[in-house]
């Protein structure tokens, strides 16, 4: 389960002390619930200039009106 991330060895175990509102205190959620916390993993776009380098290509839509009218806008 450490492994997975499910559980966290005890050398790894932070300890925080959080602000609750008193109304909070008297929910459910509170009484009987978990908190899991996620750590950001950084990551470099010092490699990306273009929406291609992240492996996203302008697609190509088409699309019918029922009223018979449109107008076509490119985005980018």
């Amino acid at each position: 389960m450490i492994d997975s991330g499910i559980y966290e060895d005890e050398a790894n175990l932070e300890t925080k002390q959080l602000k609750l509102k008193p109304t909070f205190k008297t929910t459910e959620l509170y009484k009987n619930g978990v908190v899991f916390s996620n750590s950001k993993i950084p990551k470099n776009f010092d490699q990306i200039r273009s929406f291609r380098d992240l492996g996203i290509v302008k697609p190509k839509f088409s699309y019918q009106l029922s009223s018979g009218s449109g107008e076509l806008q490119c985005l980018f």
